[in-house]
């Protein structure tokens, strides 16, 4: 009977996690382990959702009950791993994960990917405190790149006085500490929440330097997001992103479809890279734009080009087409 109301509980617990109830979903799991304290599946079920309410701690000993019931269970050395990453105590996640292929080494892909986060968020740690460090020490780099945003910040202003700021910047973010610093003033908020900015991305706008700001845009993008995965990361995921830097390859201005696919090369370099891009790109759009793409750039050149096409062209767009091949 304990067992038939523990599990009931758990169902009931699931549901209003599927609902995005985690405070109620955490109240079912604990009344089921009441009635059965030995139940793995509501230690870790707790757990996960003890992680959506960023209770790390709580999450860590509901993992560790987990493993009591079941020395092998593998959803509790992933949320634990998950929690200690969040806390930033990097050693133990990777612990965690590492300890997943000692009992299931068919899973080395799924631990690839979690040690792979784990070496991002540890690398991200080390330069955020290092840009901070800057930012403290005053440096002629952190002021600038400061100062700049915060004039960047001024709404309405006519184009060219955001296309020479936005080339400011990127002479200013001459580093990993520079592109760092440019998220922490909330860089990527500014540039992208910009109605002017917006309106040349979309090109919309028919002032006669539209074209100048919009390849100003995606220069920058370029310079905060080279090498930068967190910076690429956050560049996807924002909705303005999303929704134009795939259509800029169809520009009618060779420049921005130019500047557009430099841009997306970076992301197919790395695994991480592609990873963003598949999630926040609409794939079947982006293989026609590319294609597109290409006929024009065939039938505009043609072979007087060749040479030109083959280094400004050709070579990016074979880093891109590393992406479709994984996952078309």
């Amino acid at each position: 009977m304990k067992e038939e109301k523990a599990n009931a509980l758990r169902e009931q617990g699931n549901e209003a996690f599927t609902q995005g109830d985690y405070e109620t979903a955490v109240k079912f799991y604990t009344e089921g382990l009441e009635q059965l304290r030995d139940m793995q599946a509501l230690y870790t079920n707790r757990a996960q959702a003890f992680i959506k309410l960023k209770r790390y701690k709580e999450a860590i000993s509901d993992c560790e009950w987990a493993l009591r019931c079941n020395k092998k269970c593998i959803k509790a050395y992933i949320h634990m791993g998950k929690s200690h990453l969040a806390l930033k105590d990097f050693l133990q996640s990777r612990i965690c994960y590492r300890k997943i292929l000692e009992i299931e080494p068919q899973r080395e892909t799924m631990v690839k990917a979690y040690l792979r986060q784990v070496d991002l968020e540890e690398k991200v740690a080390l330069e955020e405190k290092a840009a901070w460090e800057e930012l403290q020490a005053g440096t002629r780099q952190a002021t600038a790149v400061s100062e700049l945003l915060k004039k960047l910040d001024r709404p309405s202003e006519i184009n060219l006085y955001y296309c020479g700021g936005l080339e400011l910047l990127s002479q200013a973010i001459k580093d990993c500490t520079g592109q760092t610093l440019f998220r922490l003033n909330n860089g990527f908020s500014i540039i992208n929440g910009n109605n002017i900015v917006r309106s040349c991305l979309s090109q919309n706008s028919k002032d006669p330097y539209a074209v100048d700001l919009c390849k100003s845009v995606v220069k920058l993008w370029r310079t905060v997001c080279s090498g930068n995965e967190q910076n690429q990361q956050l560049l996807m995921e924002c909705p303005v992103t999303r929704q134009h830097t795939v259509q800029m390859l169809a520009s009618p201005e060779c420049e921005i479809q130019r500047e557009s696919l430099e841009l997306l090369s970076l992301y197919s370099q790395t695994q991480h890279g592609r990873d963003v891009l598949i999630d926040n790109l609409n794939l079947c759009q982006y293989v026609r734009f590319l294609l597109l793409f290409l006929l024009f750039l065939f039938f505009r050149f043609k072979i007087q080009s060749r040479e030109i096409f083959t280094a400004a062209f050709a070579l990016p767009f074979e880093h891109l087409l590393v992406i479709m091949k994984h996952h078309l």
